[in-house]
């Protein structure tokens, strides 16, 4: 299905308002549980504590990278790609 130029809004409406549907509600309050818990184990002083810390850190790191790649960076390269497959081409085709 090819869109027309002036359809572009069909591609990014749904990227823009991705913020206020479940499966991003439901990734941000997963990733940030995640998180939360893992705060007490960062924070620990006692036998393994130190331990516990080195696994905990790139845990945390993760959780945030992985929300962030699914809440901004898929979005933003699938606008992309619906643009250089559906919309320039068309566009270009009508000249």
């Amino acid at each position: 299905m090819r869109l027309a130029i002036g359809e572009h809004a069909a591609v990014d409406k749904p990227c823009l308002s991705f913020s206020v549907h479940p499966p991003c509600t439901r990734t941000v309050a997963a990733g940030l549980a995640n998180i939360l818990g893992l705060i007490p184990v960062m924070w620990a002083t006692g036998t393994g504590a130190d331990v516990m810390r080195r696994l905990a850190a790139p845990m945390v790191g993760g959780v945030l990278s992985a929300m962030l790649l699914t809440l901004v960076v898929i979005p933003a390269l699938y606008v992309i790609w619906r643009w250089q497959t559906d919309i320039k081409p068309h566009g270009e085709r009508a000249r």
